[in-house]
């Protein structure tokens, strides 16, 4: 697999699994031997979110989001390559303030030291910051199929023979 896909792949998978480990030594900490990891939970929370934005980088990647294909396949090749052209800019420009708000946010978190309101007391520019760097991935992501849909448009999108019209 190349580098930026196992990113968007192997990395979601095992923080779900690191969260799913942690939540059952939780449950087994917590009702056989009547003892609680008082910062189980937050890393969890945390975990799970990080895997979520680590994911839309795969499913980017493939071309897995969800689409109306109901509306897609009433256009032609040439239409939907126009149309996922412009769908994949407009993707780009949700992500370029995803990231450019997710840095403000990380920078305001650090310069102002503030920290969860749990036992554990993380600096929150450290769970922000995925913000950022899936936002940063993910513009790799749209701007790279935007070339690729210039280029040579039938290495993305897929055009069954029986389907649309010519």
């Amino acid at each position: 697999m190349k580098k930026i896909d196992w990113i968007g792949v192997v990395i979601p998978g095992l923080l779900l699994a690191g969260a799913l480990f942690l939540s059952f030594a939780e449950i087994v900490a917590r009702y056989v031997f009547h003892y609680s990891f008082y910062w189980v939970e937050e890393i969890v929370i945390y975990m799970v979110i990080w895997s979520t934005f680590f994911a839309v980088v795969g499913v980017t990647e493939r071309g897995e989001h969800i689409k109306v294909e109901f509306f897609i396949k009433k256009f032609n090749y040439k239409n939907r390559v126009r149309l996922d052209i412009f769908a994949s800019l407009l993707g780009l420009l949700f992500v370029a303030y995803l990231l450019f708000s997710g840095l403000a946010l990380v920078v305001d978190a650090s310069r102002s030291g503030v920290e969860s309101i749990s036992l554990l007391q993380t600096p929150l520019f450290i769970p922000y910051s995925i913000m950022p760097i899936g936002a940063g991935l993910l513009a790799i992501k749209f701007i790279k199929r935007i070339i690729k849909l210039i280029i040579n448009p039938a290495d993305v999108i897929a055009l069954k023979q029986t389907e649309g019209t010519e």
